[in-house]
This record gives structure tokens, C-alpha cells and sequence, in this order.
């Protein structure tokens, strides 16, 4: 369960090098729903990341959704599709390094899972 919960910091940590005026990210969003969509997936990582303390029976399933959305968001970004805007070379690093977190994130959730029964 250690593992998942460092590949989740490290997945926060790919995402705020993606913040407008916090990160790398140059270009400005206009699209409100992208906003929402990114601030519920933040939301949901946190929660994951919270009950890899806690609640391990729930860790497991929202820590797999959770890396599949970051990395169909990642791909989508290096397309432009989130923004209307192709991804900069400096996003394109962290797109891709979201996409690298994001897989590690789904195989420690299968191996925890595997060997995890699913009791509080």
C-alpha cells in the first residue's frame, strides 16, 4: 500500500507542475468544464490518497479509476483536446510523466488488490 500512496504524491506532484502560474503550464484555460473535470479528479486523488491510510478496502478501486482518468487527461492534453491548445514542450514532459505515474498508479492498485482482501 506504500507504493500506491507514493505513485498518488507523485501524481500530485505531476499535476501541479501543470497549474497556470503555479507550474510550467503557459497557456490559460477558458474552458470552465475542464476546470470542474480537473478539480473533481484532484479531489478524487486526494481521497485516494487519504485511504491508503484509512479506508484500504476503497483505496484500491478509486486509486485504478483514478490513474486511468489522469492518464486518458494526459493524452487528451497532448492532443489539445483539453484546452483547444497543443501542449507546449515544457507540458509535454509532464503529460508524459503523468502518463508514466499514472500507469505505475493502476499496476500498484492490481498488485494491492491481489493480495488485499476486500474487508474494512
Amino acid at each position: 500500500m506504500r507504493r500506491l500512496g507514493l505513485f498518488l504524491a507523485l501524481l500530485i506532484v505531476d499535476w501541479t507542475f501543470g497549474i497556470p502560474g503555479v507550474g510550467i503550464e503557459t497557456r490559460t484555460s477558458s474552458n470552465s468544464v475542464m476546470d470542474w473535470v480537473y478539480g473533481i479528479a484532484f479531489l478524487a486523488l486526494i481521497v485516494a490518497l487519504v485511504l491508503t491510510w484509512r479506508g484500504k478496502r476503497f483505496a484500491v478501486p478509486l486509486a485504478m479509476a483514478v490513474g486511468a482518468f489522469a492518464a486518458m487527461l494526459a493524452v487528451a492534453d497532448l492532443f489539445g483536446l483539453t484546452s483547444g491548445q497543443p501542449a507546449p514542450a515544457a507540458m509535454v514532459v509532464v503529460d508524459v510523466g503523468g502518463i508514466v505515474v499514472s500507469t505505475a498508479i493502476v499496476w500498484a492498485a492490481i498488485r494491492v488488490g491481489r493480495r488485499t482482501p476486500m474487508t474494512g
